[in-house]
């Protein structure tokens, strides 16, 4: 296939399109079988990888940037409503005081650890994503400075 076909498959992948679709694009256009215009596509998408990547680059560090603030405030949620139980109860001090803590924990603690878990999730799959992203664009980078 030519240079033009090919840009046109690296074009679509960083668009995030369906693999299927350019599959079956192939294979209406151009004749090809689908096991052929499959093996077709996932070479392109092997060889170009960093283009695509490049490409989607700005988007995903974007999403990223926003999933990790948003997986922060969740935690940071979540943790004060577990830890202002403990203020609820050493400011008070007295018994029945004991009461209104652990009422308070187990009306707002399932929730609250809730909001921590998920914005933990949060966090670390952003880290990833980050990292999947910057590192393959720092290693082309590092690769034309011959570091």
């Amino acid at each position: 296939m030519d240079a033009k076909i090919t840009q046109s498959i690296v074009r679509r992948l960083a668009a995030g399109e369906n693999p299927d679709d350019i599959i079956y694009d192939l294979c209406q256009t151009h004749g090809l079988t689908w096991p052929e215009a499959e093996a077709r596509v996932q070479e392109i998408q092997a060889e170009h990888e960093e283009t695509i990547l490049r490409k989607q680059s700005p988007l995903m560090i974007t999403l990223a940037a926003l999933i990790f603030v948003v997986g922060l405030g969740a935690m940071g949620v979540g943790l004060y409503f577990i830890l202002s139980a403990f203020t609820v109860y050493t400011e008070a001090g007295g018994p029945s005081n004991v009461l209104g803590a652990i009422s308070y924990a187990l009306n707002y603690w399932p929730a609250a650890a809730t909001m921590v878990i998920f914005g933990f999730s949060a966090v670390m799959g952003s880290m990833i994503g980050m990292h999947k992203t910057l590192g393959a664009l720092l290693d082309r980078i590092f690769d034309r400075l011959g570091l």
